[in-house]
């Protein structure tokens, strides 16, 4: 392999973008992009073409077409009813519409959308993490479509996809999603607590509220108790107005 593709695959690497362990680092090792070089001596000046250029060998065109081959006639499992395909959880992958998408393969968004479902899957199973590095990728085909023949209870391509994905992950991968799941279940701690701080400042307002309202009451009963104690002798009507009137204050 070219020294500067090597050099920015590894870079890829560190930065998580591209997984060592994966279909996708088999693809691009066997099918490397092509290099450019700029006038000039220096390495600096070599430019990388496209990092996908495996998508138009016929290893990875095949790998797709049979991957869609299990999947044909099976529901999606999955929807998307706010997204710009809109299908549904019971939509079925038709033949034609992968024959459609196979041959409008550069513009799959306008035409076959049921397909793009599969080219969504074929891309997460290109970048799961697996065990140990793939040598090639018929050997994952073979395993997708034993899961479908010796497991008659998954009915849908996303139940199918998950039980590949699921005998799939590494140690590794398994440690990310816990820490994962462990911030986000923090999160929901988070979240309770707020609430909680949230009806306890609303609570203490609410007391706030009624000790104001208490302080003022107490001091009308102080205002009452002095002028009882001051006029107790010389109530008459003009002196109960008064008195009715402080009370309703």
């Amino acid at each position: 392999m070219n020294k500067t593709v090597k050099k920015y695959l590894e870079s890829q690497v560190k930065k998580g973008w591209i997984n060592e362990n994966s279909l996708q680092w088999y693809f691009i090792n066997k099918y490397p992009p092509e290099v450019r070089r700029f006038p000039g001596k220096s390495e600096d000046r070599e430019f990388i073409g496209n990092i996908y250029a495996y998508q138009e060998s016929e290893e990875f065109k095949n790998f797709q077409k049979d991957l869609m081959r299990i999947f044909y006639d099976m529901r999606y499992g999955f929807s998307d009813p706010e997204g710009s395909n809109h299908y549904k959880e019971n939509d079925i992958l038709e033949q034609g519409d992968v024959d459609d998408f196979l041959l409008n393969i550069d513009n799959y968004a306008d035409d076959g959308r049921e397909a793009c479902i599969v080219f969504g899957c074929t891309f997460k199973i290109l970048k799961l993490e697996h065990n140990i590095t793939p040598d090639n990728s018929q050997k994952i085909i073979e395993e997708i479509n034993e899961i479908k023949q010796n497991n008659p209870n998954l009915e849908t391509i996303y139940d199918i996809q998950i039980e590949y994905e699921a005998r799939h992950l590494s140690p590794k991968t398994l440690k990310i999603l816990y820490e994962l799941k462990k911030k986000e279940k923090e999160y929901e701690k988070i979240e309770v607590f707020m609430k909680q701080n949230e009806d306890l400042k609303n609570k203490n307002i609410k007391l706030e509220e009624e000790n104001t309202c208490f302080a003022m009451k107490n001091d009308k009963l102080k205002m009452i108790s002095k002028w009882l104690n001051d006029n107790s002798d010389n109530i008459n009507f003009k002196i109960g107005k008064e008195l009715f009137d402080i009370l309703n204050q």
